[in-house]
C-alpha cells in the first residue's frame, strides 16, 4: 500500500488489506489484554455492568454514566462465574467490537475518499500507542467514540437526521458524546454558511439537532417510566458537574505523553486540517474535505479543553483524526511526488516510531492482580461483603458505599469529615460485617480514625488481602465473632477463650456470635479460611501494589 499511485488501488484489494490490518490490531489487543494490568476504573466499570443483571438504573441505583454502553458489555459476563475470566472476556469482546468498527469505518472512508487514503487513515490509527493500550479497556469511551464516528460519517454523507440521531446515541453511551454533537454542528454550520447558503441546508441543520435532541429526550422518557424525569435528568446532566468542569487533577503530562509518542498522528492531522482548508480555498477539494477539517478541528479543541484527560480519554479523539488523515491522504496521493513523501513519513514516523514503545509496554504484568482477585473471590461466599477502594470483585458487594470508589477527591473530602460522621460509618461497618479488605493506596488514604478501627478487625493475610482477624483487648470481657471457622490465636500469653486455654499459634474453632474472654494479654484471632490453602500462591505472598504504573504508559 505504500507505493505511488495507491489512490488507484482496487476496492477488492483494499478490502483485503483493511481486513488484514484489522486482524493485526486484534492480535495486538489479545496480547495486551493478556499482559497489561487493569486500571482502577475497569473494575468499577465491570461492577456497573454486572449490576444491570439485578438492578434497574435510576430506580435501584444512580448510574455513573448513561447506560447504553453498559448494556452492550453484558454478554461476556454471562459466560463465566469467575470474575477474572469475566474481565478478560469483556476486554476481548470490546476488542472484537473495535476490530469490526475499524474495518467498517475503513470501508466507509474508501467510499468518501479513495481506498488508498482510507487505508492510510486505518494504518495510522492502529499504530497509535495510546489507541493500542487503551482501546479495549473496560470502559465506555471507545464505544462512545465508535458511535460518534458513525455520526460523523453519516454527516459527511449528508444524512443529516440520522447523523443527529446517532450523535444522540453516542451521548447515551457516555456524556462525552456531546463533543460529537458540537463538532457536527460546527461542520454543518460551516457547510451552510460557506458552501450552500440555502434554506434547505438550514433545515437540515435543524434536523441534525432535532435528531440528537429527540434521541436524548426519548432516553429520559423511557427511564422515567421506572423512575422520574428529574431523577434521570439530574443523573445525566447535573450530578457530575465537578468532573466535567473542575480541575480535579493535573493531567497535562498525559497529553504530553500521547503527543510525543505519536507526533505524526497528531501533528499530521493538525497540519492536514490547515492543508484541507487551504485546498478548499483554492477549489482543489470539495465540501466533504472542508467539513472534515472543521469537524476535526472542533473535536481537537474540545478534547484539549477537557478537564480530565486520563490516558483512556484520548480514544474519544482518535477515530475522528483517522478520518482527517484519510481526507489529507487523498489530497496527497493525487500527486506522485507528494504520495511517495506522504507514505514514507506515514510509515516511518506514524507506524514504525510508535511501535518501538511496545517492548516497554509489554514489560508490565497483571499476574498479581489476577491472583488477588481470585483469592478474594474464593474467600467471599454469596452474601458476604468486603472493603476496597474499588469494586474489585464485581459479583460481590462492598460493605459500605462510602468506601467503594475512593478517588483522590473523595479521600480528600473524607479527611474533613467530623468525628460523628466517621463514627456512623464505623457503626455501619460493624453492622455489615465485611469479611476482608483488599488493600492498596486508596484504602491506605482513609482517615486515621477509620484506619485504626479497621486495624482492630482485619490484619494482612496474603498478598493485598487483609482477612478478618479481630483484636480482643484485655478489658473486653466478651467479644463478637462474625464468621464460623478456624481461628489462629496470636498473643503474648496463653489466651483464655470460653474457659478454654489456647497458646499462641494454636487453632481454635469458633462459631459466630458472642464469646467470653479471660485472657491476660491482647489476643488476635485470625480467621484462616479453607480457601487460603487452595488459592494462595506462595510466590504472591508478599504484598505489592495492585495498580503499579497503570497510568505510566
Amino acid at each position: 500500500m505504500f507505493e505511488p499511485g495507491v489512490s488507484t488501488l482496487s476496492r477488492r484489494r483494499a478490502v483485503q488489506i483493511a481486513a488484514a490490518l484489522s486482524l493485526v490490531y486484534f492480535a495486538i489487543q489479545l496480547v495486551y489484554i493478556w499482559r497489561l494490568p487493569l486500571v482502577m476504573d475497569e473494575f468499577d466499570g465491570a461492577n456497573e455492568v454486572y449490576s444491570l443483571l439485578s438492578f434497574t438504573p435510576y430506580k435501584d441505583f444512580r448510574p455513573y454514566k448513561t447506560v447504553l454502553g453498559y448494556y452492550l458489555q453484558i454478554p461476556p459476563l454471562l459466560l463465566t462465574a469467575d470474575p477474572w475470566t469475566g474481565f478478560m472476556l469483556s476486554k476481548v469482546w470490546l476488542a472484537l467490537i473495535n476490530t469490526a468498527a475499524i474495518f467498517t469505518a475503513t470501508l466507509c472512508l474508501a467510499t468518501l475518499f479513495t481506498p488508498g487514503a482510507a487505508l492510510v487513515g486505518q494504518t495510522l490509527l492502529i499504530s497509535v500507542t495510546t489507541f493500542l493500550e487503551r482501546s479495549s479497556e473496560l470502559r465506555v469511551d471507545m464505544l462512545t467514540a465508535w458511535v460518534g464516528l458513525a455520526s460523523f460519517l453519516l454527516l459527511l454523507n449528508r444524512r443529516w437526521l440520522l447523523a443527529g440521531v446517532v450523535a444522540g446515541l453516542s451521548f447515551l453511551v457516555s456524556q462525552k458524546g456531546v463533543y460529537y454533537a458540537l463538532s457536527a454542528n460546527a461542520a454543518a454550520g460551516v457547510f451552510w454558511l460557506f458552501e450552500s447558503r440555502d434554506r434547505r441546508t438550514f433545515r437540515d441543520l435543524v434536523l441534525l439537532n432535532a435528531g440528537a435532541g429527540a434521541t436524548i429526550a426519548g432516553y429520559i422518557a423511557l427511564w422515567a417510566i421506572v423512575s422520574t424525569p428529574w431523577a434521570v435528568f439530574s443523573a445525566t446532566f447535573l450530578n457530575h458537574g465537578a468532573i466535567a468542569f473542575a480541575q480535579l487533577y493535573d493531567l497535562e503530562f498525559h497529553w504530553h505523553r500521547t503527543l510525543t509518542r505519536n507526533p505524526f498522528f497528531y501533528g499530521g492531522a493538525l497540519a492536514g486540517i490547515v492543508a484541507l482548508a487551504a485546498a478548499r480555498w483554492r477549489g482543489s477539494v470539495g465540501s466533504t474535505h472542508v467539513m472534515t477539517a472543521v469537524y476535526g478541528a472542533s473535536m481537537f479543541a474540545l478534547c484539549r479543553w477537557h478537564k480530565q484527560p486520563w490516558p483512556y480519554f484520548f480514544v474519544i479523539l482518535m477515530p475522528t483524526l483517522m478520518v482527517v488523515h484519510a481526507a489529507v491522504g487523498e489530497l496527497a496521493l493525487r500527486h506522485r511526488r507528494w504520495a511517495a513523501l506522504t507514505l514514507s513519513l506515514a510509515l516511518w514516523a506514524g507506524v514504525i516510531g510508535p511501535f518501538t514503545y511496545m517492548p516497554d509496554i509489554l514489560a508490565r504484568d497483571n499476574t498479581y492482580q489476577r491472583h488477588v482477585v481470585r483469592l478474594a473471590r474464593a474467600m467471599l461466599d454469596e452474601g458476604e461483603t468486603y472493603v476496597a477502594g474499588n469494586d474489585l470483585v464485581y459479583d460481590r458487594e462492598q460493605a459500605h458505599p462510602a468506601l467503594r470508589r475512593l478517588s483522590a477527591p473523595n479521600i480528600r473530602a473524607m479527611q474533613e469529615w467530623p468525628k460523628t460522621r466517621l463514627d456512623t460509618v464505623i457503626a455501619e461497618l460493624e453492622a455489615a460485617k465485611p469479611k476482608l479488605i483488599i488493600a492498596d493506596y486508596r484504602v491506605g488514604g482513609l482517615p486515621i480514625a477509620l484506619g485504626e478501627y479497621l486495624a482492630t478487625r482485619f490484619d494482612p493475610l496474603w498478598s493485598s488481602v487483609s482477612g478478618y482477624a479481630p483484636l480482643i483487648d484485655v478489658s473486653d470481657d466478651s467479644f463478637d465473632i462474625w464468621f464460623d471457622g478456624e481461628y489462629r490465636v496470636e498473643s503474648d500469653a496463653v489466651a483464655v477463650i470460653d474457659d478454654t486455654h489456647a497458646a499462641s499459634g494454636t487453632m481454635v474453632t469458633l462459631r459466630h456470635g458472642r464469646h467470653r474472654n479471660d485472657s491476660t494479654a491482647p489476643v488476635r484471632l485470625r480467621l484462616i479460611p479453607a480457601e487460603l490453602a487452595k488459592h494462595a500462591d506462595p510466590a504472591m505472598e508478599e504484598k505489592r501494589s495492585m495498580f503499579a504504573g497503570v497510568y505510566d504508559y
